[in-house]
């Protein structure tokens, strides 16, 4: 069997057929796993079909959401933050608004199980957001605020978000200001979060201005995040080890790669992480919905011979 079909037994149709579960899951290496990964993606077109799309901003976060089989992206707009659910027949299935002007700008996001934590905020005069934990399969009913953030220019938004779960019905989330320049982080469940510390970004070379930030653990309990974002031509993911010391949040990086992606897809753009079979891999997208919009696909190098 040679690798491309073996690639697409392999991921390919888990991914859009769920035959494998696709989430954010613990690991038992999360280091040697980020380091497995292709560096070079599969292009896979997704189709808005006839669903009105929102004018003006674009894609901000992706995730494969596993309880519907289907892809969530979070966008910005001029006018709404949304959500759109892609099928695993690779067409958008549904556009739900989040929150509308002031709230036009939904950043990136993260699934676990059946909840999606993204921030929603003021991109215009970016003094204001609300972080939100969000049931993807009724969001009407069971769209959560957790935390409203309001004060300094650019200190309280929330361009990228993400979530893990500390133990059963208690989770982690990390939400990033603008450019990322501080992560705070919040402890809790449900409704009920509490503020647990804020990691400063060192003024270094190193840090990325990241349009997503994600949150995993390993099966020893160790967090890590990895941020994804553009800097200059390179397409960029950064693996931290994330440790609490005297309650403020170490971040310790740990590997930087980068990666090639086609067809106009950018971690510029919505960019998300998922795990399968033990391992890592990265989604993302062109920056708006059209047509005929390519998805990248990243995914552990099989380097099995033909």
């Amino acid at each position: 069997m040679d690798t491309m079909r073996l690639f697409i037994l392999l991921f390919i149709v888990p991914v859009f057929g769920f035959s494998q579960s696709m989430n954010n899951k613990p690991l038992s290496n999360v280091q040697a796993a980020f380091a497995k990964i292709d560096s070079n993606g599969k292009a896979i077109y997704i189709s808005k079909g006839n669903h009105a799309i929102p004018k003006g901003g674009h894609l901000q976060g992706v995730q494969f959401c596993e309880a519907e089989g289907s892809i969530a992206f979070t966008a910005s707009s001029s006018t709404v933050a949304y959500m759109a659910l892609v099928n695993a027949d690779k067409k958008v299935t549904e556009v739900d608004t989040f929150l509308s002007s002031p709230y036009r700008h939904a950043g990136g996001c993260q699934v676990w199980g059946n909840k999606l934590a993204v921030g929603v905020e003021d991109n215009i005069a970016r003094k204001k957001s609300r972080v939100m934990l969000v049931d993807y399969e009724n969001i009407d009913h069971k769209a959560v605020v957790i935390a409203k953030r309001e004060g300094a220019y650019e200190r309280s938004t929330a361009g990228a978000t993400g979530i893990t779960q500390l133990q059963k019905g208690k989770y982690l989330i990390a939400v990033a200001d603008w450019d990322s320049k501080n992560i705070d982080f919040y402890e809790g469940s449900d409704a009920q979060f509490d503020s647990i510390g804020t990691y400063h970004a060192p003024n270094t070379g190193y840090w990325c201005a990241y349009q997503n930030i994600n949150l995993l653990t390993d099966t020893a309990g160790n967090l890590f995040m990895i941020g994804l974002g553009k800097q200059g031509t390179n397409n960029r993911a950064d693996l931290f080890s994330i440790q609490f010391n005297n309650i403020q949040p170490q971040l310790t990086l740990l590997s930087t790669r980068n990666f090639n992606c086609k067809g106009g897809a950018s971690f510029r753009y919505a960019a998300g992480i998922f795990t399968a079979m033990d391992g890592i891999g990265i989604i993302t997208s062109q920056r708006n919905l059209r047509k005929r919009t390519c998805v990248n696909l990243f995914v552990m190098a099989l380097n099995i011979k033909k």
